[in-house]
Order: structure tokens, then sequence, then C-alpha cells
């Protein structure tokens, strides 16, 4: 593609099978169109630069071995337009993405909306946000069922809207965070559900999940035949009960006092207590 390039049009690649190399777009393009790559089945990996301000929907559609994108840093929004039924990058398997910029989905009607584009995408296994992004809009990862590391760059912790990382794994999938940063992370809204956040530093966060489950709750008996009591003067949101591999096995939204692991077979779990000061994560021990 030429350098002085402002413009990639709709459909201006459409199907490209011959496009096999890495694609790289030229660093003065501000706008990609509706559909510019979609079904361009061979393309490996593709560089988004900051200069693009505005994606059209199904951009990179049908892209089947479309493995890595980047999105590269700059604190300009990155509008993401198209229709309510487009997704930019559906059924293209991003494995690795890096995300340099916020992001915002712009519907044609003119209609504003949490930006998804790489929502239910099952591929996907990592995620670096970059230092200049403040916000993970709602949904934006939402069913990404095989992440595994999440790397956020930016100190303080990128505003994460309701179901951001829904589906994801919070117990096995790993959030690498930059040092001295983790107690932070610990407490944000959204983040705070991740229970394996790592800066390096093995801080004793205070209301971290160390200090909450040590000092201010109360869990008995364990081991335990039938039902697990918690008691605490913290507000006890939710509690949850996981496998030793991650599984969600059972979870009470409405808790009071006790929840029942009778069900369960002999065995070593997680508890997993979401209060308003945190998380907090015990072992215990079904008989």
């Amino acid at each position: 593609m030429g350098s002085d390039l402002l413009y990639i049009g709709n459909q201006s690649f459409y199907g490209c099978s011959s496009l096999a190399g890495a694609l790289s777009v030229p660093n003065k393009v501000k706008t990609i169109g509706y559909g510019a790559f979609q079904g361009c089945r061979t393309l490996p990996s593709a560089t988004i630069p900051n200069s693009v301000t505005s994606i059209g929907g199904s951009a990179f559609y049908g892209c089947n071995n479309l493995k890595t994108v980047t999105i590269q840093d700059g604190t300009v929004v990155l509008r993401c337009v198209g229709r309510t039924s487009d997704n930019h990058f559906k059924n293209s398997p991003i494995e690795t993405l890096y995300l340099g910029r916020d992001l915002e989905t712009e519907y044609i009607s003119g209609n504003y909306s949490n930006g998804y584009p790489f929502a239910e995408n099952s591929e996907l296994k990592s995620i670096t946000i970059g230092n200049t992004v403040t916000t993970v809009n709602a949904n934006s990862f939402n069913g990404c069922n095989g992440l595994t590391t999440i790397t956020s760059q930016n100190p303080t912790p990128p505003t994460a809207g309701n179901n951001c990382f829904n589906g994801v794994n919070k117990t096995t999938c790993k959030v690498n965070v930059p040092r001295g940063t983790q107690c932070a992370y610990q407490s944000a809204n959204q983040w705070k559900e991740f229970t394996n956040i790592v800066d390096d530093t093995n801080t004793a966060c205070t209301n971290g999940i160390n200090d909450v489950v040590a000092t201010q709750l109360q869990i008995f008996p364990n081991p335990v035949k039938d039902d697990i009591f918690i008691q605490s003067d913290l507000q006890i949101e939710k509690v949850e009960i996981y496998s030793l591999t991650g599984s969600l096995l059972t979870q009470e939204n409405n808790f009071n006092e006790k929840i029942s692991i009778s069900a369960l077979p002999e065995g070593i779990y997680l508890l997993r207590i979401y209060t308003d000061k945190g998380v907090a994560v015990s072992k215990i021990v079904k008989e």
C-alpha cells in the first residue's frame, strides 16, 4: 500500500486470498472501510496504526488465518462503526491481541454502545493492554473463554465496564500488572474478580485476598461434609466454589451465612468470596 494512502475503501480487498503476508496499514490511513479485508482467508496478522480513527463493520470478518492483531498505542479513541449486527473481527480466530487505545462502537443509526469487536472469540489466549488505555468497555471480551493471560501496562487500572470479562475463567487466567500496582488492581471493579493478579512483588495488600481471608472472615468447618458457614462484618455479595482446575461448580448469589457442598465428591476445592472490600479465596476440604 502507498505511504500516502489516507482511506481504505469499503470492501477494497474483499476476499483477496493472495494477502498471505503480515498486513501493516500505512501510518497515514485514517479510515478502514466496511468489509475492507473481509474474507482475506490467508492473512496471518494485522497492525492498525494510531493514525486510524475509524474501522467499518465487518472490516476483518472471516479472516480465517488471522492470529495476531496489534492496535498501536495512541490517545485518540478508535471508533468501530457499523450496524448492530456487525462484528469487526467475527470468525477471525485471533489468539494474540495488543490493544493500545480505547475503543468505542458507533452504530450507523448514530447510537453509541460499549465496544466489543473482540467478544465471543474462544480462540483468544493473550491480551496486552497498553499504558494509555483508560477504559475496557462493557462486554469487550465477553465470552472469550480461552483467555489465559492478560497483561496491563497501565499503573492505574483501566475502568472496566460490566461483563467486560464475562466467561473468562478468573481463577486460572493470569493478570500481569506493573510493579507495585497489584493492590490497586485487586481493589478495582471487575479486575478484583481475578484471583491470580501478579506484579512480581508478592505484596500483602490491605483489603486484598490474604488480608481479608486471615482477619475479616470466619470460614467453618474445614474440613466439611455438608454446609460451609461464613461469618463477617464485611458485606458478602456472592460466594462461588471452584474445582482446582478452575471449573465453577456452584454459586450462591444471595448468600445467607452458609453454602451447601453436600452434592460434591470428596476432595479439595476453592472457595471464592466476593465482599465489598475485595475478593477472598480459600481452599476447603470436602470429606
